[in-house]
């Protein structure tokens, strides 16, 4: 007959060895094996357009104006994921104003939108609040 302190070592080596079988083969969130290729490939298109510009074959600065596409791009991945909707909103709304910036059509800088942090942190603190109530609210009632 075991303890309960060999049982529970025994369950908690169990855990761990599962949690790393499935980040290792990419199930159950995390990103799995491909969870550094988009920086990677990021990090690796900038150096790209910087040699082609010092080597005189292209102007990074045509690139470069399209920048808040990655902002764009990293929200609507983050709003597909259900807990993170609010957060890709964000950078979905701050992407498309900083593009716009760039195209002309609207001025806008990091300068005068900075507030807007301050009120998305204040609009998700109460929104984690409200998802963390119904759910109490929900277990509460069963």
């Amino acid at each position: 007959m075991e303890n309960g302190g060999e049982k529970f070592g025994r369950d908690l080596e169990e855990r761990i060895k599962s949690r790393i079988h499935n980040r290792m083969n990419g199930i159950g969130g995390g990103g799995g094996r491909y969870q550094g290729l988009i920086p990677g490939a990021i990090i690796l298109a900038v150096g790209a357009i910087f040699l082609l510009n010092n080597l005189g074959i292209v102007r990074a600065g045509n690139f470069f104006r399209f920048w808040p596409l990655i902002l764009i791009f990293a929200g609507l991945v983050k709003l597909a994921d259900p807990c993170r909707r609010a957060w890709g909103a964000v950078l979905v709304v701050a992407g498309v104003l900083l593009q716009f910036d760039q195209f002309g059509f609207v001025h806008v800088s990091f300068g005068e939108l900075w507030p807007l942090a301050i009120i998305a942190a204040g609009g998700m603190a109460m929104w984690s609040a409200l998802q963390a109530r119904k759910v109490t609210d929900g277990k509460k009632t069963d």
